[in-house]
């Protein structure tokens, strides 16, 4: 009998749910049947529940697939209120279970989160007789540190980690974990590291919709285009004349610039650009508009000065989730996957 699989992290933003997701969809792929339960959501917005409902091809509804709210907001509930949340965790659990070989639960936030009402991701890996798999960034060495901190919490309270996997790893840091910080963290400390994820656009590129979402900015041209991938960022704040030299050497780009600078937008519309984000509040001429719209470039407006908008993106990076139409991201991940030990992790979920 398998074990169910918890994935958590120590630390937000580290692409948990594109994570998850990939790696249900690999293991069903080997044969396994694989649910996806999510016992509590951080909001009421269940696009997670959604994502895994499609591309697991799940019959469940997602109320069962994920039975419960708790916002940061109601942590003052009373006791009587977390009582009820368990059991409707529990009976959407008994009702899901029996469906799957075993499940993947995804954990919202961090392993910490709602530990103050005792529905921490160490307490619901007891509730649901759950293995961890501790995710964390690999962008410094420093980031070891977590996977430190989440062995100890979790074997603290007697739950099994069966290992951990870095994401978001720089490509020039790579050979640098491999040798050095990954031997010292398995034979030093006892922690099984599954894989590496690299840092590479194809995987953790966010759509324009989830760039729009983060700067609760308005869609002024390209609204059927929205999917677009985004896997870099450029600033405009040069002549046209310059600034197409530099536009046309990336591609699948966000170009940020003033609402003003009307010749640099229809520039880069010349060039391989996802989305164009101007800042300030300034409406762009109309002919700007319907040559995007011909181009298929979205154009997003934000009320934040181009400085503001550029920290927005990229002080926390967003970490583009995965969806059924986006086959390059599928077969990137799978490409992923042949260097993640995902047969090691079946392995440990004996019970």
């Amino acid at each position: 009998m398998k074990c169910n699989l918890l994935i958590t992290s120590i630390n937000p933003g580290v692409g948990k749910t594109t994570f998850t997701l990939a790696l249900a969809l690999k293991l069903n792929s080997k044969g396994y049947k694989i649910g996806y339960f999510k016992p509590i959501c951080d909001n009421y917005d269940y696009t997670d529940s959604a994502d895994a409902k499609e591309l697991l091809h799940m019959d469940e509804d997602l109320k069962t697939i994920c039975p419960t709210t708790v916002t940061p907001f109601e942590y003052d509930m009373p006791d009587e209120q977390v009582e009820q949340i368990k059991t409707d965790i529990m009976d959407a659990y008994n009702r899901i279970r029996p469906n799957y070989d075993f499940l993947i639960i995804e954990i919202s936030r961090k392993a910490a989160y709602l530990a103050y009402l005792n529905l921490s991701a160490k307490y619901l890996a007891k509730m649901l007789n759950a293995k961890v798999l501790i995710l964390t960034e690999g962008r410094d060495v420093e980031d070891a540190d977590r996977f430190i901190f989440g062995l100890n919490y979790f074997t603290a309270a007697d739950v099994e980690v069966v290992g951990g996997v870095m994401t978001l790893v720089p490509q020039e840091m790579l050979e640098h974990f491999k040798t050095v910080v990954i031997p010292k963290l398995q034979n030093v400390h006892k922690l099984n590291i599954l894989g590496l994820v690299p840092s590479q656009g194809s995987i953790a590129a966010p759509t324009v919709e989830e760039i729009c979402s983060k700067l609760n900015a308005r869609v002024l041209a390209g609204k059927s285009y929205l999917d677009n991938l985004v896997e870099n960022y450029q600033v405009g704040a040069m002549s046209p004349e310059i600034a197409l030299k530099y536009l046309r050497r990336v591609t699948r780009k966000a170009v940020i610039t003033g609402g003003d600078r009307h010749q640099l937008v229809i520039a880069a519309l010349e060039t391989d650009t996802s989305v164009i984000i101007l800042t300030g509040s300034i409406l762009p001429p109309a002919a700007v508009l319907s040559k995007a719209e011909e181009k298929g470039v979205p154009i997003l407006l934000t009320a934040s000065d181009t400085y503001s908008t550029v920290r927005a993106l990229t002080d926390q990076p967003i970490y583009g989730k995965l969806y059924l139409k986006q086959t390059d991201k599928i077969d990137a991940w799978n490409e992923i996957f042949e260097t993640v030990d995902y047969k090691k992790i079946i392995e440990l979920l004996e019970c």
